[in-house]
């Protein structure tokens, strides 16, 4: 998986952040997810970049993770 072109990258606003570490949960959760590439968040825009290989692992998998911590999703893309 050296390339990109096999890579997703999604757009989603992230709902219930009430403060950073919030965010760096998420973050640090989903770069453990076997398959995501990068996971960042814009805290002041409650904005979620993730960058993953839908061969290794599936949105509802991400949106899994979120909504286990507590947090609801907004789809942007």
């Amino acid at each position: 998986m050296s390339t990109q072109e096999n890579m997703k990258k999604d757009t989603l606003i992230i709902t219930g952040m009430g403060c950073i570490t919030c965010a760096n949960n998420i973050e640090v959760a989903l770069r453990l997810l076997d398959g995501v590439y990068e996971a960042t968040i814009d805290f002041i825009a409650e904005r979620l970049i993730v960058q993953y290989y839908p061969s290794k692992v599936d949105r509802s998998s991400i949106d899994g993770v979120i909504t286990s911590l507590g947090f609801g999703i907004i789809e942007k893309n």
